[in-house]
């Protein structure tokens, strides 16, 4: 019964907190659309409220966010930098956007989600369509864009979900725009740890993890009758593109993703992803790149 109740009680409260800060959006950015007519602040705008947003919807329900700052002590948040974060669900979003503001790259059908969708929608996400995926170019031109505007963008590289026991190669494309903004790029390791107060394991993985064939009503029915799941985001150093640059003998940093560049940004990618698994599995996780972290930066058609 306490199930179906939730099912019931948390859908209501999603929608009203929906409401409520669409409306206050509208409201804040329709009459101060002549004092801050640039679009970047309109979006860094959006992306805080979008931020609040996520925080109410995580408590709904029942996310429950820790956090593992593993980066050099005493360092500060840099704005602007390019998020690279491994994929288990649609939750993901709302735990990331929770922990900070932050806009996600994000395709196209994410706008008919609910809540998700609107939530995105209202940070200004950016949104892209399947066939724009594969004009990189101009894919990065709008990450670099938003970067250079100050805003922190989020991409999942392994351009798919996983169950959570493992991590995908990285997808190098684009790294290219961290390369061109000149931003450093953040390492996010996503960990369920919980699913109603009992440790993730094989037997509950699938209430939080959303692969293969799942459909999305189905699966978000199943989820919110949980009472609570924990997520854990580890926090990893930065990768800083100059460095990168340095090591493979390019003094600047930047590339237009042909000759070295293209060798840049999958050096990037080879970073960020050996540093992400290895804080997941540890010593297993060395072993694993041994064989993985070879096919990291492999160029392939779909490059987002």
């Amino acid at each position: 019964m306490i199930p179906l109740c939730r099912r019931i009680i948390r859908p209501v409260l999603l929608v009203s907190v929906s409401a409520y800060y669409v409306v206050l959006a509208a409201g804040l950015t329709i009459p101060l659309i002549p004092i801050i007519p640039m679009a970047a602040r309109r979006r860094r705008l959006g992306v805080y409220l979008s931020h609040r947003w996520a925080r109410k919807v995580a408590w709904i329900v029942g996310l429950r966010l820790s956090v593992d700052d593993r980066r050099k002590p005493g360092g500060k948040r840099p704005r602007g930098s390019l998020v690279a974060a491994n994929h288990v669900s649609y939750l993901d979003i709302v735990a990331v956007a929770a922990h900070r503001p932050v806009a996600f790259l994000a395709k196209s059908e994410i706008r008919s989600w609910p809540v998700i969708g609107q939530m995105t929608s209202l940070g200004q996400h950016l949104f892209i369509n399947r066939s724009e995926f594969r004009n990189l170019q101009k894919v990065c031109d709008r990450l670099k864009g938003a970067m250079e505007a100050g805003v922190t963008v989020c991409i999942f590289p392994e351009g798919t979900s996983t169950d959570g026991t493992d991590i995908l190669p990285f997808k190098p494309g684009l790294f290219q725009a961290a390369l061109d903004a000149k931003s450093p790029v953040e390492p996010v390791l996503i960990t369920y740890t919980e699913v109603g107060g009992e440790p993730v394991t094989d037997a509950n993985r699938r209430v939080v993890s959303w692969v293969g064939e799942d459909t999305l009503l189905p699966h978000i029915w199943n989820f919110l009758g949980n009472s609570r799941v924990g997520v854990k985001l580890t926090l990893l150093p930065l990768v800083l593109p100059e460095s990168v640059a340095s090591e493979n003998g390019n003094g600047n940093g930047n590339g237009n993703g042909n000759g070295n560049g293209g060798q840049l940004r999958k050096a990037l990618a080879r970073r960020a992803y050996e540093s992400m698994v290895e804080a997941a599995f540890g010593s297993r996780g060395m072993e694993r790149l041994k064989e993985k972290s070879r096919y990291v930066g492999v160029e392939e058609e779909d490059t987002a």
